[in-house]
């Protein structure tokens, strides 16, 4: 079901007995719909993990990596970005028209006099992003939909609604939504719901946590002359564009803009934004991941093997190192259950085998490093570094990664900070 309710109003009713009044503000793991989606056979697209989703086509909703055919940065009604919170949001209807349900139930009771009041960023894309058969598109005109409506839910079924306007095309606007309890609702169980009619072919809404104060970007100093860092080089290098669209029988999808070559299970390598049940945070930054807020994980369930890679990078020059920043981290928690919603409560252990490869022309292999992960809870820094001779000049430049976890519950995260960061 859906986390986002869950968490934040979880915070809510512990802190309505003190204030009367409760503003939620969403968590940026869970509201900004961070954590992929779950494909049903049939289905060519999932519903967001852990909500529950209706509607038709099936599931009504789903989420997707958001990029400028859909909004302009400094048009879009943002102050920074062309997405309120992270990289992904909720597409409703799932591809070019329908209805959609997105719930939640069972967050909790109501409290009689408590206003309860979330936020919530919605969105109209320039262009839309799926064809109906749940291809990319990014060249068909999206325009607004014919009605979004909120509702707060009761045990019997809704207790409030209100009917949101669609913002125009390529804006995202926030809204509030607010509801106080009465006598009638007292101990009912807390849920939530919304409701979207496209009311014809290409009009879809988005659905996001609104806007958090930016991080600042990860600065890179200049490697030493005949240098190359290939964090410069990567696309996605520290994952921040998150999850890709899973494909069709998969629970998760490769994290976007890398290659994965599918694992057991498939596809080996996911996205994932760890938390506290898996890691402390870093001092400087406070976050959980050497740079920004993503890492991959793999296997991408509770066991198995993956292999994730980048290739075509340039052209390896004579006398050149070519340098990365690898962090390999082993989780204390799992962060995914078998049917890849999160877990954070299974103890991890450390994966059984981590290779890191140099790849040349055709993906082959150069160089190989054999890596020890970390006990469970840390991370480890390892400087990797290549310098081609003979044969290896002029072949393309290019990487792989790939892990066995030997057994259940042991995963691998990996992340890369620039030439130069090795204290976050």
């Amino acid at each position: 079901m859906t986390p986002v309710f869950l968490v934040i109003l979880g915070v809510l009713l512990a802190s309505a007995s003190l204030y009367g009044q409760v503003t939620v503000s969403p968590s940026p793991l869970v509201a900004s719909f961070e954590v992929g989606t779950l494909v049903k056979p049939g289905d060519v697209v999932g519903c967001p993990a852990g909500w529950t989703c209706g509607g038709s086509p099936s599931p009504g909703a789903t989420t997707y990596t958001v990029t400028s055919f859909q909004y302009k940065a400094g048009t879009d009604n943002l102050a920074t970005g062309i997405v309120p919170d992270g990289t992904q949001a909720a597409l409703c209807p799932t591809l070019i028209e329908g209805s959609c349900s997105l719930s939640q139930p069972n967050l909790g009771n109501y409290v009689p006099g408590v206003t309860y009041t979330f936020r919530l960023s919605v969105g109209t894309p320039l262009k839309m992003p799926f064809k109906a058969d749940g291809t990319p598109d990014n060249g068909t005109d999206a325009y607004p939909v014919a009605r979004i409506t909120f509702y707060w839910l009761g045990s019997g079924g809704q207790v409030a609604a209100t009917d949101i306007a669609p913002p125009d095309r390529g804006q995202w606007n926030v809204v509030s939504l607010s509801f106080t309890a009465t006598e009638a609702q007292r101990n009912q169980q807390i849920g939530i719901l919304i409701f979207v009619d496209s009311g014809g072919n290409d009009r879809v809404v988005n659905f996001d946590a609104p806007p958090t104060t930016p991080q600042t970007p990860q600065v890179c100093p200049t490697p030493p002359a005949g240098t190359v860092d290939l964090f410069t080089l990567l696309a996605d290098p520290s994952f921040e564009g998150g999850m890709g669209l899973a494909n069709p029988g998969d629970l998760v999808g490769c994290p976007a803009l890398w290659t994965c070559t599918p694992g057991s299970p498939t596809p080996g390598f996911t996205a994932v934004m760890p938390t506290a049940a898996q890691y402390a945070p870093f001092p400087t930054t406070s976050s959980f991941t050497p740079d920004g807020k993503w890492a991959a994980l793999a296997p991408t369930i509770i066991e198995g093997s993956g292999i994730l890679s980048q290739t075509n990078l340039g052209t390896y020059a004579a006398g050149t190192k070519y340098t990365l920043n690898l962090w390999v981290g082993t989780p204390r928690t799992m962060l995914l259950k078998v049917d890849g919603t999160p877990d954070n409560v299974t103890p991890a252990c450390r994966v059984n085998r981590m290779t890191f490869y140099w790849l040349g022309t055709g993906g082959a292999g150069l160089a190989a490093v054999d890596i020890i992960p970390p006990a469970p809870g840390l991370w480890k820094l390892v400087q990797l570094s290549f310098t081609p001779t003979g044969g290896q000049i002029g072949q393309k430049i290019g990487i792989l990664a790939f892990t066995d976890s030997g057994g259940n519950a042991c995963a691998v995260n990996l992340d890369t900070t620039c030439f130069g960061n090795t204290n976050p």
